[in-house]
């Protein structure tokens, strides 16, 4: 596709932006480590927010959620909007408590809350293991997803794909080593709004065109079951798997085990880069970098309300459309091999077995009788329109879309975007992959260098000129972390298999990571042992032959067996240790004896009042979530969400203000004030 003019003008406008932006902030940033990697703990609360739906709208985002409401209707998104109850369960629960941590980084938390070599090891693992190899495996990911768009719309190879990607990373990562998080933040929320601006724009471009005519020609063209917001329990889990079967692009049919593990254990559970249990990473990054503990509490809420209710839909209406637009028989040639493939078709063969070559055909064969009855003219037909699609453009994407879902979003802002807005939503997934990438290559380098570097390897004292140096220890491990990335994003060849690892290689450690603030039992030894027996036994998962979800629950239920058998084997973390961590962070839970040997007061907090509040929360996103699909795709139900949504509002509400729960707490540190540190006797 060729870019026009008007559309190089308005690629050139956004990079130079965001280029001023950050480099705009080059100074506030380069004062310490805290105004590099927390923003000087400065950030109101609305950018913190922004910035963090921005860091989880990437690249791959639209195209997956397209793929997933391709393959298996609306309700295939349950997928991910699961996490809703982990997300919110953050807010509610961990949000004030990260702030009031006052730690730099997720990881140095580690050396708060517990003491000694097994802690300091624990600290330093994480750096690396977090930091580095999980951080370039995401990276890897978002980049493949940004070539393939590349690929496609700009009709490129996917060499020239891949190295116009590693350009836009090391754009990205020259802009991030200078601007530190708070320009990070500002030129997310620019890309933010230009993203959600493209593909809405798009959105109503493919909804209003002729070939899908308005919202009633779109519920017109879509199979049974295509807009059912919830899924099908107990149908066996057919079309969770790659969406070849019968039931794909219909209805989400889950069964009752993978419905256990998705929306009963998965939030909780497992660990899953931006839905850590209990905050973690760059969401615990941005609850740290905000004013005041009120800041952190609002920063989340925000984000979980825009990342669940705000940005599907666009992708969703696409995605819908793109199951009747690059159908097989919608695109067939009218000519004697479209006449064939339409009487196969009318003779009981599904229009996707079209799509399949040779060996799919025969495998499809072996277990399906109509397709073995059929074969011979099956493999005929469909090697003849392969070799039709290599020129017959609108067939040859339709053969595509079968074989890889999310194709269909390219193709559909390559098919209906005109001169002008072509630049501007090529400009948005520009901004979607570089708020992502910046994020990724900031949040790496603290660990590298606040927890690995500087707490190891450099022991000078505190200073201005130790700090100016760890500051440009941390620009230059911004760049090494993206040539790190560059090499693992040229050997992707699976993301979807980098997304079942990321969810089983952290299953079980998701409830240490919980505990840890609530349970003073919790020790360095229980955390790292669930760290590496969650990857020892997703290996003995795979070696096995297990798979999801009996892998999941599997990991899940031996890892917890493990760590909770080392915690209690092994000594509680020392009495001093702890109770210079509940002088500090004052958590609420189980901490009565640390209470009483350390005179601290328990906290005012009321536990069932968050409680409720956090379901309440849950019960309006979902309500608001369900309520504007409705709205938007004219069917029923909108009353009945609406009606919810209200209830569940004004129960919030309510709660809110009968306990304060977005308010300043008691002894909470105010804006723009520092912690007062613990006294020798007190020191981790």
């Amino acid at each position: 596709m060729q870019l026009a003019r008007i559309d190089w003008l308005v690629l050139g406008a956004f990079l130079l932006l965001t280029l001023g932006i950050g480099f705009s902030y080059t100074r506030s940033s380069g004062r310490s480590l805290t105004a590099f990697f927390l923003g000087g703990r400065n950030l109101p609360w609305y950018i913190a927010g922004l910035s963090m739906v921005a860091t989880t709208f990437a690249a791959d985002t639209p195209l997956a959620v397209a793929d997933l409401t391709a393959t298996s209707g609306i309700s295939g998104n349950w997928l991910w909007w699961n996490m809703l109850f982990g997300g919110l369960l953050t807010t509610f629960f961990f949000a004030r408590l990260w702030r009031r941590a006052n730690v730099l980084t997720e990881v140095e938390f580690i050396e708060l809350r517990y003491t000694g070599p097994i802690a300091a090891f624990l600290r330093g693992f994480k750096a690396i293991y977090l930091g580095v190899f999980l951080n370039v495996l995401v990276i890897g990911w978002v980049s493949q997803a940004m070539v393939t768009i590349l690929q496609v719309f700009l009709g490129i190879d996917q060499q020239s794909g891949l190295l116009l990607t590693f350009g836009l990373m090391a754009f990205t990562a020259l802009y991030s080593a200078f601007a530190g998080l708070k320009g990070i933040a500002v030129t997310d929320g620019l890309q933010f709004l230009l993203a959600m601006g493209g593909t809405t724009a798009l959105a109503f471009l493919v909804i209003r065109s002729p070939e899908i005519g308005g919202m009633a020609g779109l519920r017109d063209a879509m199979p049974e079951g295509a807009l059912n917001f919830f899924p099908r329990i107990g149908g066996g889990g057919a079309a969770e798997s790659a969406g070849n079967t019968p039931d794909a692009g219909t209805m989400l049919s889950i069964g009752a085990g993978a419905f256990l593990a998705r929306v009963g254990m998965q939030w909780w559970a497992s660990w899953y880069p931006g839905a850590e249990p209990g905050g973690g990473g760059y969401i615990a990054q941005r609850m740290m970098s905000v004013r005041s503990e009120r800041d952190s509490v609002w920063a989340t809420l925000f984000f979980n309300v825009a990342h669940y209710c705000l940005r599907p839909w666009p992708w969703i209406l696409v995605g819908l459309a793109a199951i009747s637009l690059y159908s097989v028989e919608r695109n067939l040639p009218p000519d004697d091999l479209g006449l064939h493939a339409r009487q196969l078709i009318k003779d009981g063969a599904e229009s996707t077995w079209l799509a399949l070559d040779a060996d799919a055909l025969r495998e499809l064969a072996d277990d399906n009788a109509k397709a073995a009855e059929m074969l011979p003219e099956l493999l005929a037909v469909s090697s003849d329109l392969k070799v039709r699609g290599k020129t017959d453009i609108p067939l040859g994407q339709a053969l595509d879309y079968q074989q890889n879902k999310q194709l269909g979003y390219v193709f559909a802002m390559k098919d209906f975007l005109p001169i002008g807005l072509t630049g501007l939503l090529l400009a948005s997934f520009l901004a979607a992959f570089m708020s992502t990438i910046s994020t990724q290559l900031n949040w790496g380098a603290s660990y590298l260098v606040h927890d690995l570097y500087a707490r190891f390897l450099n022991k000078q004292p505190e200073s201005d000129a130790r700090d100016k140096h760890l500051v440009w220890v941390a620009r230059w491990s911004t760049l090494g972390l993206m040539l790190l990335s560059l090499v693992v994003a040229a050997s992707f060849d699976s993301i979807t298999a980098i997304w079942f690892f990321l969810i089983e290689c952290g299953a079980g450690l998701g409830l240490v990571l919980i505990l840890r603030w609530y349970w003073w039992r919790i020790n360095a030894t229980a955390e790292l042992t669930a760290t590496v027996a969650s990857i020892i036994y997703f290996a003995i998962s795979r070696a096995m032959g297990l798979e999801f979800p009996e892998s999941f629950l599997f990991i899940v239920g031996a890892t917890t067996l493990t760590w909770l058998a080392a915690m209690m084997l092994s000594a509680p973390e020392s009495r001093a240790h702890l109770e210079a961590f509940v002088h500090r962070v004052r958590p609420d839970g189980a901490w009565s004896p640390v209470r009483r040997s350390a005179g601290v007061a328990a906290p005012k907090t009321n536990l069932w009042a968050l409680g409720a509040s956090w379901l309440c929360a849950v019960g309006f996103t979902y309500s608001a979530l369900f309520f504007s699909g409705s709205w938007i795709l004219g069917t029923p139900g909108m009353l009945l969400y609406g009606l919810s949504g209200l209830g569940f509002a004004v129960l919030l509400v309510g709660l809110a203000r009968r306990y304060q729960i977005f308010e300043h707490s008691d002894g909470e540190l105010k804006p723009g004030s520092e912690l007062i540190e613990p006294t020798a006797n007190e020191q981790p």
